[in-house]
């Protein structure tokens, strides 16, 4: 792809993989066995896309509280699961930003969307 096209240099490339979910490390970053073919498999701490949760470590008790509701939303829906991630660019942290799309009721729904819905994230309001 010629990033000097028109138009291309706002594109941001995206790559979607399989995953099992291995340990929810917070209600937004979780640590995945990653396949991208070819027999492989990588273990990558990932983040969620557009969304922001509250912290576990925060000094507010009802923080700390709401962060351990969005923990636990997240580790009831995707810990010990295979899902499907779609990555972009990492973070500042060196984590993959995802989509996480999981089976819920027969149906994928997408993680983020689920957690936004409940009102246990909110978007995240800088560019990622």
């Amino acid at each position: 792809m010629d990033e000097g096209a028109p138009g291309m240099a706002a594109i941001t490339p995206s790559h979607t993989y399989r995953a099992y979910v291995t340990e929810v490390i917070d209600g937004d970053t979780f640590d995945a066995m990653v396949d991208p073919g070819f027999h492989l498999t990588i273990k990558l701490r990932l983040r969620l896309a557009r969304v922001n949760t509250p912290e576990l470590h925060a000094k507010d008790p009802e923080v700390r509280s709401n962060a351990a509701a969005a923990r636990t939303f997240v580790a009831a829906h995707i810990d010990g699961a295979e899902v499907l991630v779609i990555t972009r660019k990492a973070d500042a942290f060196g984590r993959y930003l995802a989509e996480v799309w999981y089976e819920l009721l027969g149906e994928q729904v997408n993680l983020s969307d689920q957690l936004l819905a409940t009102g246990h994230a909110v978007p995240y309001e800088r560019k990622q």
